[in-house]
């Protein structure tokens, strides 16, 4: 729907009331958002399968195990951080149960 529809169906439906369109407008921001969302998560499923197929067409022809090790203990750190900034809220949860146990060790 184009703004000039936009305007046009709040007038036929709601008429003049400042309250419908009041709800209107929250609906579609909270719609907005919800799209939002799902499209930042949808970008961070694609890093993820890109980040897989590398790893497997690159790092089974290593000779050794420690480059996989070390390759892989960056990727997981770099997804984490592209999760965060994604938005991806099941990545988020995971961290908040996981960081009591790398949090203050030392600190009495």
């Amino acid at each position: 729907m184009s703004p000039p529809d936009l305007q046009a169906f709040v007038d036929k439906n709601n008429g003049p009331s400042g309250d419908s369109k009041d709800e209107l407008i929250a609906d579609l921001q909270q719609e907005l958002l919800a799209v939002t969302q799902k499209r930042h998560e949808e970008r961070f499923l694609w890093i993820l399968t890109l980040v897989i197929f590398a790893d497997f067409f690159f790092l089974l022809q290593s000779n050794n195990w420690s480059a996989p090790v070390v390759i892989g203990t960056l990727e997981i750190i770099g997804l984490v951080v592209t999760a965060e900034k994604c938005g991806v809220n099941p990545i988020i949860q995971l961290l908040d149960r996981i960081s009591p146990f790398w949090g203050k060790k030392g600190s009495t």
